[in-house]
């Protein structure tokens, strides 16, 4: 194992994966693995060490030869630098972490657990005002202000109300001055496209893929014909649709008009808030069992 992980260090001095960005990811996946078999042959090495070698016993043995009266005192001493070590190790989770907590996040709001209290604070940064975010859309350069407390709410109805993982369909927005894909990184539901960033720039030769979708997201809130619509939550087996500031805002007022009978009644509405509306996808069978009805 001590051989392979030198072997896995050397090996990423000379080989790079494919659509690596330079060699990040193969130096940075690669050392992953080093550093676990390191980690259990180091665990190894210590036990071999002092329960089988035992060389301590002959420095005690030596040094009680020297001065009998100070035997313990080597003992003593090597357990003193152990500790010394152990607590030095710790130096830095501590100072590093303190920093980066520091240098993320704003003390005045206070602690606790809850990841969406933010979305309540009036002290937001860059907040417009009290309870409002500033982000920038693709279609206007003027920076917009929503209301997170509304999203918050939606984001908690999802959580309580949805089981399983079902797809959902929402807006995909400018990367870091957005909410992008605010509903599935905070409540784990899938999105035909979530935050896309990292397999487009880590994974290459499948970025297509990815554009693709995000091509049928666009054309999903933009197109005014609702057969198209359809077509693409059929495509991608969604379940619930998000209407929100964020699709308004990004994709403008148009595609949005669709959504006022549902879809032509392929949706239903299961909760809305002056900000959000989330639609409940009818099954096709459902559709059809009405239509055989009336």
């Amino acid at each position: 194992m001590i051989g392979l992980g030198f072997g896995l260090s050397a090996g990423v001095e000379v080989l790079t994966l494919d659509g690596d960005i330079g060699r990040m990811n193969t130096v940075f996946k690669f050392y992953l693995h080093v550093w676990m078999m390191w980690g259990v042959v180091s665990a190894f090495a210590l036990w071999y060490l002092f329960a089988v070698m035992r060389p301590q016993e002959a420095f005690l043995r030596r040094a009680g030869e020297f001065n009998a009266a100070f035997i313990q005192a080597p003992r003593f001493a090597f357990g003193l630098v152990a500790s010394l070590l152990l607590v030095l190790t710790l130096v830095y989770p501590y100072f590093g972490t303190r920093s980066r907590i520091h240098s993320r996040f704003d003390p005045s709001l206070g602690a606790g657990n809850d990841g969406l209290a933010w979305m309540q604070s009036e002290n937001i940064v860059e907040a417009g005002h009290d309870n409002f975010y500033r982000v920038r859309y693709d279609t206007s350069n003027e920076d917009v202000d929503l209301e997170m407390k509304n999203t918050r709410d939606a984001i908690n109805w999802l959580r309580n109300n949805v089981t399983g993982t079902p797809t959902m369909i929402e807006a995909v927005t400018v990367r870091y001055r957005s909410m992008y894909a605010r509903m599935a990184i905070n409540t784990g539901l899938p999105d035909v496209l979530g935050w896309d960033f990292h397999q487009s720039q880590q994974r290459v030769k499948f970025a297509n893929t990815i554009e693709l979708r995000k091509i049928d997201v666009n054309d999903f809130y933009t197109t005014q014909d609702t057969g198209v619509a359809r077509q693409i939550l059929k495509k991608y087996g969604v379940e619930w649709v998000i209407v929100g500031d964020e699709e308004e805002n990004n994709y403008g007022e148009g595609g949005m008009k669709k959504f006022e009978n549902g879809l032509d009644g392929a949706l239903e509405l299961a909760y809305e808030n002056p900000s959000i509306r989330i639609f409940h996808v009818i099954p096709q069978d459902e559709l059809d069992a009405g239509a055989v009805a009336r």
